[in-house]
């Protein structure tokens, strides 16, 4: 995972939501694959590499999730969240976001010449001018918002060579099935986090099951995300510029380090 993605992974729980899609059950490798620790290491690096690359390969894309997050109580009693999400993006400047949960609904556009977030339910919506690529625009706007785009790692995997430096270790845990499609499973371990990801086997090692466990907290909380890809997609430009509707009041976003009022309490689950 890379620095950028490492920052934003436990962000992404923020946005997304309840993992409801079909999971089958993994198996270990067989025993004739045995490899040395250091061996093992290269091969689930090599394949998150190879992951970072063909995503960054993709001129343009559509992705569902479905995901759960683990929020700890004071009392330390964890609550699950679920969110879905789907993002339509094209390069290198356009994205489109649609987030969904029990409470409320939020789109996020980006068309290359400004950034907006709009929540339907009431009917606020916020914009700044921005340009640049799509992963430049992620950076930019959490500069200058505060806000996190939802599934931000899927810009980020792979761009830094050097992130690598931070995965103390990695190991690859077997085969499996996610949504009927084969993937291979690997498992990676940080500093602050535990993390594991399922890339569809084949020629397009796609991210299809991301776990991110915190070390940070004694209870663990855990964030798990669950995607479904459309790579043939070619999502309509317009589709990335937010276009006011009856009744749509535009307020300004709140200094970075406020919530800001395009953000409603309860929204942020």
């Amino acid at each position: 995972m890379t620095h950028q993605a490492t920052r934003h992974a436990l962000v992404i729980a923020v946005f997304l939501g309840s993992s409801g899609m079909a999971v089958a059950e993994e198996k270990a490798a067989p025993a004739e694959a045995a490899m040395n620790d250091a061996e093992e290491q290269m091969i689930a690096l090599d394949a998150l590499n190879r992951m970072g690359s063909y995503l960054r390969s993709l001129e343009s894309f559509k992705v569902q999730a479905v995901t759960s997050t683990d929020e700890v109580l004071s009392n330390g009693q964890k609550i699950q969240f679920d969110k879905s999400v789907e993002i339509q993006a094209k390069k290198p400047a356009g994205l489109r976001a649609d987030v969904t949960s029990p409470y409320g609904e939020r789109s996020f556009y980006y068309d290359g010449k400004a950034f907006t977030l709009h929540t339907p339910a009431n009917k606020f919506y916020a914009t700044i001018p921005v340009s640049g690529t799509n992963g430049e625009l992620i950076e930019a706007v959490q500069s200058k918002t505060g806000a996190n785009l939802p599934l931000a790692d899927l810009f980020y995997w792979g761009a830094d060579e050097g992130a690598g430096d931070d995965i103390e270790s990695a190991i690859v845990v077997g085969y499996g099935s996610v949504n009927g499609v084969k993937c291979e499973h690997y498992a990676f371990r940080q500093k602050e986090v535990d993390w594991q990801i399922c890339i569809q086997q084949g020629e397009t090692p796609l991210p299809l099951k991301l776990v991110i466990t915190s070390k940070l907290e004694e209870e663990q909380p855990q964030f798990v995300s669950v995607m479904k890809w459309d790579t043939a997609a070619s999502p309509d430009p317009k589709a990335f510029t937010f276009t006011p509707g009856e009744g749509d009041t535009k307020i300004a976003f709140n200094p970075v380090g406020e919530k800001s009022a395009a953000a409603p309490k309860g929204d942020e689950k």
